[in-house]
């Protein structure tokens, strides 16, 4: 069908397209974007994909006597989709004895992979450190430290896990770098490159001052901030003694001595 509303619009404006691009969007043998585990896993490759949509279009192309274009794809998706991995650190662990559930709280919210909250992508959550630890028969939460759920991964099966552990978010390749938020004014993380088990640093981690350093304080703000430190740092006026006399209150002892004279 695409093939046949090239040849279309190509007569009907009198124009031979040299290329056709066939767009990206191509997924990988371990697609998150699925939404659902049980079906992340994709047996076709991208080769495969190519072949059987390239051979369809070459077809009509020929049967409508069509001058075959160049047939393009974009990659990129299917490429970085799997290189990207996002390390997170532990650092509480709740445990709900009368639920029998335990909530795992991160330090990497899903607004840094943001498929997730927008797409509903399932990224595997892998525990880093502890690969080779037998599984915990209580399922966790692995969930992000900002004021919305941010859910990494609920019910999950995990090792016993500690503050200080690390896991791995997996498969955050395509477009969690460009997309990543500061969201509740958290400082992104650092990238690295990884090449023969060596790690090169390749963008730094923000700071809290590079998630303010963009905005500007309206010069009324200053001021009034002036203003106000200024009457705080103002010693109080001492208030005079009151001139009026006040009845003092007898003390216990005093009346119950006089309480025994009215007998």
């Amino acid at each position: 069908e695409y093939a046949r509303n090239i040849i279309e619009i190509s007569r009907e404006c009198g124009v031979q397209p040299f290329q056709c691009d066939l767009g990206g969007g191509w997924p990988r043998e371990r697609e998150p974007e699925c939404r659902s585990k049980e079906h992340m896993m994709n047996s076709n490759t991208i080769e495969d994909y190519a072949k059987i949509v390239c051979a369809g279009m070459l077809e009509e192309f020929n049967k409508e006597g069509f001058e075959v274009p160049q047939l393009w794809l974009e990659p990129g998706r299917y490429i970085a989709g799997n290189i990207g991995t996002l390390l997170t650190s532990v650092y509480v662990v709740k445990d709900d004895q009368e639920m029998d559930y335990t909530y795992t709280m991160v330090d990497a919210s899903t607004y840094l992979a943001t498929l997730v909250e927008s797409q509903e992508s399932k990224n595997p959550v892998l525990p880093a450190n502890k690969m080779t630890q037998p599984l915990v028969d209580r399922t966790t939460e692995i969930a992000g430290p900002i004021c919305i759920p941010s859910i990494w991964e609920s019910g999950a099966r995990m090792p016993k896990l500690v503050p200080n552990d690390v896991l791995a978010i997996m498969d955050v390749g395509h477009y969690a770098e460009s997309q990543a938020s500061q969201f509740n004014s958290l400082p992104r993380p650092a990238t690295v490159l990884v090449k023969d088990g060596e790690a090169e640093l390749i963008k730094r981690a923000e700071t809290v001052e590079d998630v303010f350093a963009t905005q500007i304080l309206p010069e009324r703000f200053v001021k009034a901030k002036a203003e106000i430190e200024k009457k705080m740092a103002k010693p109080a006026a001492k208030k005079a003694p009151s001139k009026r006399k006040v009845a003092k209150t007898p003390s216990y002892a005093k009346a119950a001595k006089a309480a025994k004279k009215t007998k």
